[in-house]
């Protein structure tokens, strides 16, 4: 049942795509503003830089710490410009390379600008420090994850931001790119096992449910969309009519997903855990421990979450600790609202995923499935070796019925008083708190 479920569920995401997907393209923008000129770029360096202290045109306009500068640029074409400029960090010195944009409409001069600095160096070296970090951790499972991380940005990039530009409704998108970006980084990072689909199918129910959360406390909380001047930019730039509540929406569900995959992950491989040390524990007991692994990780998330969202939002933090209003105007202002209601509606989702997809996980994966999801190959009754047998048996108690068994260790005088030694089985059982093997019969499994 669970696989059935899956299969559809993945089946209509992949019809979801063909027809969210904007075929044509997405429409040419009604350029206004500065966006009606041409514009180019061109890398340069700086070969000298004039503080024009109190001569600049921008004196008494300028922020606190910052300087209006005349600077010589030598671009990589050739051309020598001299370009006044405002330094707000003290980043401008000679030697410097920046970007230079062009910006040319017709009848007039071009216009130039210091727009930005080069950094695709020190960004390539970071991300290939990254990826070499998870490979080494990782090996082919970390191989696996950037090959499903650089698929999650291709179908963000290639398909939702398209997509939105052409007027698709935000929150089917979302929800559709959503389950896309699962289907393709859960099974490329862990494999198509009984866990996998079982945390699958409890991301794609919490989904579903944030989603109606996020609808609902947008519409009662009177949310816009509006306040954040990024939306305002793309509306300008675009010229269209941008469902600017609908990308409020979308960026809801889209920052819940990545929280929603570790805990739906993570609660499916502590069922797998708890299978694979005592492969005879009951669904309610399997349950019970592993909701209490979950409750943990959730007290962490939301923590995460929060801070996450406090650190984005620093800036506006600060602001308005200055501005002297009252603290219920100031968290019930639309900017911090909308920061209110992304971190609880995301927590009410996490919330609802950790007992759901635990409840899943101990109904569809038993001991069997849960050591071909830890070794990858097949330990049923029929092969070689069980469940209880892995390659190595140097640590494996005689088994009587298995002839090939290795014979058991040699065990030395017992003294007054001590514990007789224990098979491997139960100490792993003791460890994790899953009940009792033969030596100690009859006090329960928990």
């Amino acid at each position: 049942m669970l696989t059935v479920f899956v299969t559809a569920v993945g089946l209509a995401t992949l019809l979801g795509l063909v027809l969210v997907y904007p075929w044509g393209g997405p429409p040419e923008a009604a350029q206004q503003g500065f966006s009606a000129g041409v514009e180019e770029r061109f890398g340069g360096e700086i070969t000298r830089v004039v503080d024009l202290a109190d001569g600049g045109t921008q004196a008494g306009f300028l922020l606190p710490g910052a300087r209006e500068l005349r600077v010589d640029v030598d671009l990589d074409d050739g051309r020598q410009l001299t370009i006044e400029t405002v330094d707000e960090t003290g980043s401008f010195t000679v030697g410097k390379a920046v970007l230079v944009q062009q910006v040319s409409s017709p009848g007039t001069d071009p216009v130039y600008a210091i727009v930005d600095f080069p950094r695709g160096l020190p960004i390539a070296a970071l991300v290939t420090v990254f990826a070499l970090a998870v490979i080494a951790l990782g090996r082919w499972q970390g191989v696996r994850a950037l090959v499903g991380l650089g698929a999650s940005a291709l179908l963000i990039v290639g398909v939702l931001v398209p997509a939105l530009l052409s007027g698709t409704d935000a929150t089917l998108l979302a929800l559709v790119v959503s389950l896309a970006v699962m289907y393709v980084t859960l099974p490329l990072s862990h494999g198509w096992s009984m866990t996998t689909r079982a945390a699958m199918a409890g991301t794609a129910v919490a989904l579903l449910v944030t989603i109606g959360l996020a609808l609902l406390a947008v519409e009662v909380a009177t949310l816009t969309g509006l306040s954040s001047e990024d939306v305002q930019l793309v509306r300008f730039a675009t010229g269209t009519d941008l469902d600017v509540r609908g990308l409020l929406l979308a960026g809801f569900i889209i920052g819940t997903l990545g929280v929603l995959d570790d805990v739906t992950v993570s609660q499916a491989s502590t069922v797998a855990a708890l299978r694979r040390a005592n492969p005879a524990i009951g669904d309610r007991a399997v349950f019970t421990e592993a909701l209490r692994v979950g409750r943990d990780h959730i007290a962490a998330t939301v923590n995460t979450l929060f801070l996450a969202y406090a650190g984005a939002a620093l800036p506006l933090l600060i602001l308005f600790s200055i501005g002297g209003a009252p603290i219920t105007e100031t968290l019930t202002s639309e900017l911090v609202a909308q920061e209110v209601v992304r971190t609880v509606v995301g927590s009410l989702g996490l919330i609802m995923a950790v007992p759901l997809t635990t409840a899943i996980a101990a109904a569809t994966v038993d001991a069997t499935a849960a050591v071909l999801h830890d070794h990858g190959h097949d330990h049923s009754p029929d092969n070689d070796h069980s469940p209880d047998n892995d390659h190595d048996h140097s640590d494996h108690p005689a088994d009587p019925t298995h002839p090939t068994g290795p014979p058991p260790p040699a065990v030395g005088p017992q003294q007054e008083g001590e514990e007789p030694p224990r098979p491997w089985e139960d100490s792993l059982r003791d460890a994790y708190g899953l009940g009792e093997g033969p030596s100690q019969q009859g006090r329960g499994q928990l």
